[in-house]
């Protein structure tokens, strides 16, 4: 789901009027167990080798977005997880 920017304006503007809202977006701490971390290297170490074509392609397609584009998502993705 694409979150718009006027959609990041309205859950700032409800977090900076909220005050139990604002208080559980402060809380946020994400744990990693060390389980799920030996279960991904797994996967990982399972996966077929890398094709050079499919990895120049994506190249290309990263060559369009800047760290700028990719910081405002991950902000507003942020903020919005942020109201579950």
């Amino acid at each position: 789901m694409i979150i718009s920017q006027s959609q990041v304006r309205r859950v700032l503007e409800y977090l900076q009027t909220t005050t139990d809202a604002s208080a559980s977006a402060a809380s946020i701490k994400p744990e990693i167990a060390p389980e799920f971390v030996e279960r991904v290297r797994r996967m990982l170490e399972d996966m077929p080798e890398t094709r050079s074509d499919r990895v120049a392609h994506a190249r290309q397609n990263l060559e369009a977005v800047t760290a700028q584009d990719v910081a405002d998502k991950m902000i507003a993705r942020i903020i919005s997880d942020s109201l579950r």
